[in-house]
């Protein structure tokens, strides 16, 4: 009888609670598609302020009206921008400037009406709240020193020129220069010099200026009516690429001169690589504004890309008996008719995919590669010391990468295995950058088990049979780091398709290539990379947390021990698992 009775109060409290749960969902409302139009999400971009006093963050819409925040670290202040992006601190963290835009709604009037959409600038004084906004600013960018803010405008409607107006704003003496029809335009890292490039009507005037922000005077580095291009300067110092593009009349494409500035601060010598004057060029090949030419770090040496020429068709020469007409004409009328009836004719594109085996690559990968491809360029060097040019990679080493301080490269040559499917791999080698010897590394090695070079250009990190290996650049020595360890480093969870099982990972080197952070499962590990000592320094295995680190600063290839190093501390998703069912099951028993 008591068992009856309480079995009917229970099956009463479970209507009971069934039936409020009913009346419960009954109010609450149902999501329309306007509702899934106002769902947030927060991006995992953020900006800080170089003093840490202000942070910025986006919350984007699913309907695009997204807003900009910019809070205070440290008080009780913050600032909200709707359909603003792109935020840039000033480094003394006194000013943040913006760019601002229009709603879906306006730009799609905007679109109505034919009307050009362009962005504001909005540059906001934290300390203030003062705020000045800009109107049709593409690009800007506030100077290291924090002394001037440089925007830039759009183009002129309807033309094909390039250039546009350049506004340099004294954010101290709050004062502006224009600077009319630049096409391109970049600061060095110390924010003293401006270079910018003019792109004038009918090129009057075309060339390259140095704007010293610091004296405030101008200084001409190239003039000339060709178009000039790809302004590059070295990262830490006052060094300056560009180039100046002529015309062979023989050939389809602009070649290109390098000009090369190695010390603006204190000198205007320059250097011009022009590779239709040099015996050392090889011939048929040119130099192609898709690669940036760059600076090496010691200011010996400038990497470019050049390619393949391609010569311009010559008409046919037409046969005399071709050019006669029939008696009347009308023959050679009627196959004019019917040459251009065909031409007009639509041209039908087969809807099929036609593929070989013996493919390099596969169709899907063609296509997937198709604009790095139509833009690759071989790799070279210009080695200012000598003045000699050594090119680099070929049609068969296509890929190259510097090493370090790029006095070497590393080469990979794929074709002895093609055609590849699946995981790509090839012959690996060394070569010098200032006469192309190469040194084979490695035959037949995978493509993925390929870590990188040393910061400082030393040693090759590579990952193979399940442990982590260095190759010594100047003894050619290999090294086995991990073979002696009693845990492994090769990924234990993976159950992927691959035959080659890949590592749980690595955490970068540390300055001087002393030492490279490699992971375990659990745990973080240094080892000295000619394989003299490892360390485990971190213990996460005793308690099954996970440790890896965290790199917040890029600014050098290198991590710093010298500086704070900020260690992550996770447990795995299928852990958190195992432990929710254990207290489960605990809960369970009481």
């Amino acid at each position: 009888m008591k068992k009856s009775l309480y079995s009917l109060a229970l099956l009463c409290l479970i209507s009971f609670c069934i039936s409020q749960n009913a009346v419960a969902q009954d109010k609450k409302p149902t999501l329309t598609l306007d509702d899934y139009q106002e769902w947030q999400n927060l991006p995992g971009q953020a900006w800080l302020s170089d003093n840490g006093n202000w942070m910025a963050y986006r919350v984007t819409l699913v309907n695009e009206n997204d807003t900009l925040y910019i809070k205070s670290t440290n008080a009780d202040k913050s600032y909200q921008y709707a359909f603003a992006n792109n935020p840039q601190f000033s480094t003394d963290g006194k000013w943040v400037a913006f760019s601002k835009g229009y709603s879906v709604k306006e730009r799609e009037a905007m679109d109505k009406k034919k009307q050009r959409v362009e962005n504001k600038m909005i540059l906001l004084n934290l300390e203030s709240g003062a705020e000045e906004t800009y109107e049709s600013i593409s690009s800007f960018g506030i100077s290291q020193d924090a002394k001037h803010l440089i925007m830039s405008t759009y183009p002129p409607k309807d033309s094909k020129l390039e250039g546009k107006d350049l506004i340099v704003h004294n954010l101290e003496t709050r004062t502006s220069r224009n600077i009319g029809n630049v096409s391109e335009w970049s600061l060095n890292k110390k924010g003293n010099l401006l270079a910018y490039i003019i792109d004038a009507d009918k090129k009057r005037g075309n060339g390259v200026e140095l704007f010293n922000l610091e004296k405030y005077q101008i200084s001409f580095l190239a003039s000339d009516t060709s178009t000039f291009r790809k302004l590059n300067w070295e990262k830490d110092q006052s060094a300056l690429t560009f180039m100046q593009a002529f015309y062979d009349s023989a050939y389809t494409d602009a070649n290109h001169r390098i000009y090369a500035y190695k010390d603006l601060d204190n000198s205007m010598d320059k250097m011009v690589f022009d590779p239709g004057k040099r015996k050392d060029f090889p011939t048929g090949m040119y130099i192609r504004e898709t690669y940036n030419p760059r600076w090496s770090e010691d200011l010996n040496r400038i990497y470019l890309g050049i390619d393949e020429w391609d010569e311009k068709e010559k008409p046919e020469k037409k046969d005399k008996e071709s050019v006669k007409e029939g008696e009347n004409g009308e023959a050679k009328e009627g196959e004019k008719k019917e040459m251009k009836k065909k031409d007009d004719e639509e041209v039908k594109v087969p809807d099929m995919e036609i593929w070989h085996w013996k493919d390099a690559q596969i169709i899907p990968r063609q296509r997937r590669t198709y604009n790095a491809d139509k833009n690759f360029t071989f790799l070279s060097v210009w080695n200012l010391d000598g003045d000699n040019f050594v090119q680099i990679g070929d049609q068969k080493a296509r890929e190259v990468s510097l090493i370090g301080d790029g006095k070497s490269m590393v080469l990979m040559d794929k074709t002895p295995y093609e055609p590849q499917f699946r995981l790509e791999h090839g012959d690996v080698y060394i070569a010098d950058a200032k006469n192309g010897n190469r040194k084979l590394v490695m035959k037949n090695f995978p493509e993925n088990s390929f870590a990188g070079d040393s910061p400082d250009g030393k040693y090759l990190l590579y990952f193979k049979d399940k442990n982590w290996h260095t190759y010594n650049i100047e003894t050619g020595k290999h090294t086995n780091l991990t073979v002696n360890q009693k845990v492994p480093f090769w990924n234990t969870r993976y159950d992927g398709p691959e035959t080659i099982i890949p590592p749980f990972g690595s955490g970068g080197w540390t300055k001087g290539d002393e030492e490279i952070l490699l992971y375990d499962e659990y745990d973080v590990w240094a080892f000295k990379p000619d394989g003299s000592s490892a360390k485990k320094i971190s213990d996460g295995r005793k308690d099954k947390m996970v440790y890896r680190f965290s790199r917040i600063d890029f600014e050098e290839p290198y991590i710093d021990p010298a500086k704070p190093m900020f260690p992550e501390r996770f447990r795995r998703f299928d852990q958190r698992i195992g432990l929710c069912k254990n207290q489960l099951q605990l809960a369970d028993r009481r």
